[in-house]
């Protein structure tokens, strides 16, 4: 912990309004003098007495990892990132079930099995979290985009669907 003006990298920062929450939630720590958010380059700013748990409380709201700023830091592999593996895998999914609706057609129970397999890989933390949120009347980004998944499972809009996962992932 230190008195000092710190960066923190965010990661699981969903929306702007998360943001400003995620900001007031710092601010209110009795031993932090000033906090900001930036939500474009998914950082924050504290100038206080804080550990970075302190802070990952503040927006556990939002499951946020916070992570120290490092400069000159090697860059990791997307495809080695362990938080990318289910969206790629739901992508391909995706992509697997747009090339077989050319050869089966968009009605076609496997075809529609395939994407909808890629909705539930990619977005099964989302829906969760949506319909938690939906069931408390808190809506976020993750509360939108599960009704948007629901609004296109609906209307039979399965591709449409599985983008929205995968936009949000």
């Amino acid at each position: 912990m230190s008195n000092k003006d710190n960066v923190y990298r965010l990661q699981g920062l969903s929306c702007a309004n998360c943001a400003k929450k995620f900001e007031q939630n710092i601010r209110n720590i009795e031993t932090v003098k000033e906090a900001y958010v930036n939500f474009a380059a998914a950082k924050v700013s504290v100038k206080g007495d804080i550990s970075v748990e302190q802070i990952e409380k503040a927006g556990s709201f939002d499951n946020i990892k916070v992570l120290q700023e490092e400069f000159n830091k090697q860059t990791t592999s997307v495809f080695k990132k362990r938080e990318n593996v289910l969206p790629l895998i739901a992508f391909f999914l995706l992509l697997f079930g747009v090339i077989l609706q050319y050869s089966f057609g968009k009605e076609n129970p496997f075809v529609v099995s395939i994407i909808i397999l890629s909705i539930i890989v990619g977005g099964y933390d989302l829906f969760i979290t949506g319909v938690k949120n939906l069931f408390r009347f808190y809506f976020d980004m993750k509360t939108l985009m599960t009704i948007a998944i629901i609004g296109a499972a609906l209307i039979g809009e399965w591709v449409e669907g599985a983008i929205v996962v995968l936009l949000f992932a």
